[in-house]
């Protein structure tokens, strides 16, 4: 099972805590560019990591090609991705992916908000992620939003935007 969670903080306590022990995972990859270069956000995104979890922190094309090997599909594996667009080109070169749940995103990147589409409380996109959202509900892969697993789930399929 692979999980992609759209999360612009990556792992933070609510992926450590609650995401990793719900879903079970052995596995945490993180596909993002700028962590991959950067030695301070790999340390940091490491240690906010649970014991006992392996993460590694790589491009989105290294990440696609890890996640493309025959067993990765059978390994509970949580791919976390910054924006909807970085997931949408992991959807795109992945299928082994299971669901993907856009979350958190767009509220932390320095940008005004008066700018973005708010889709919801936690959800708010540029144009580029507008876009890629609209892109991933054409596909077949389950589109949802959950915060956390206590929380409801809403299916992202049919949200007008």
């Amino acid at each position: 099972m692979i999980e992609l969670r759209v999360d612009d903080r990556l792992i933070h306590g609510q992926v450590a805590l609650l995401w990793s022990k719900h879903l079970k995972i052995k596995g945490i990859i993180v596909a993002n560019d700028a962590a991959a270069t950067s030695k301070v956000q790999q340390a940091s995104l490491k240690m906010a990591a649970p014991q006992g979890i392996n993460v590694l922190i790589k491009s989105l094309d290294e990440a696609s090609d890890i996640l493309n090997d025959p067993r990765a599909g059978s390994m509970n594996i949580l791919l976390l991705c910054k924006s909807v667009t970085d997931a949408y080109e992991m959807l795109k070169n992945v299928t082994s992916i299971d669901r993907i749940n856009i979350a958190n995103v767009g509220r932390f990147d320095g940008e005004e908000l008066s700018t973005k589409h708010k889709l919801f409380s936690t959800l708010y996109l540029d144009n580029s992620d507008l876009e890629s959202f609209k892109a991933i509900q054409k596909m077949s892969v389950k589109m949802v939003h959950q915060i956390s697993p206590d929380s409801n789930e809403r299916d992202l399929k049919g949200v007008n935007v």
